[in-house]
């Protein structure tokens, strides 16, 4: 506990034995000095305890994988993650739609509107066809690895 905290308990503390009997008796109670002291010491210690805590951190940075450097370990764990994610929805078009087609509409947009200044709505031109509607259409048919490697390196093109 810092000073400050142990000077505040200090003087609640004596606040307390002497006023404590007063006030009791104004409103009808008896207070006996001590008890009422305690009291007081215990619950502002408690409050000092509380408030000396150190808050949460911050989450830190996470870079994306367009911001790590190719061969650091992350960008395996990361390609781990996906090829786990691929197999997890190779079969299930929700789960599909849900992991991996959001994340790919993420990263379309953000290249469209930073390298491109475009929004996804206005490329359609651009990314083609198939690809456009792979991210602006709920997806009812999970696409061939064929099709989504074709996919995926169109979004690299950008």
């Amino acid at each position: 506990m810092t000073r400050k905290w142990l000077l505040i308990i200090g003087a609640a503390t004596v606040a307390a034995w002497f006023a404590a009997p007063p006030v009791g008796e104004e409103l009808g109670y008896e207070f006996e000095s001590w008890r009422m002291a305690l009291l007081v010491l215990a619950g502002t210690t408690v409050y000092a305890l509380v408030h000396t805590l150190p808050r949460p951190k911050e989450p830190a940075f996470r870079p994306r994988s367009s911001q790590t450097a190719v061969h650091s370990p992350a960008v395996a764990d990361g390609v781990g993650l996906w090829e786990q994610r691929l197999r997890a929805a190779r079969k299930d078009p929700e789960r599909f739609d849900l992991i991996v087609r959001q994340r790919l509409r993420e990263i379309t947009a953000d290249r469209l509107e930073h390298r491109r200044g475009l929004r996804l709505e206005q490329a359609q031109d651009l990314l083609g066809e198939e690809l456009h509607t792979l991210l602006t259409t709920p997806v009812t048919t999970v696409p061939s690895e064929a099709e989504l490697a074709r996919m995926i390196t169109r979004i690299e093109e950008i």
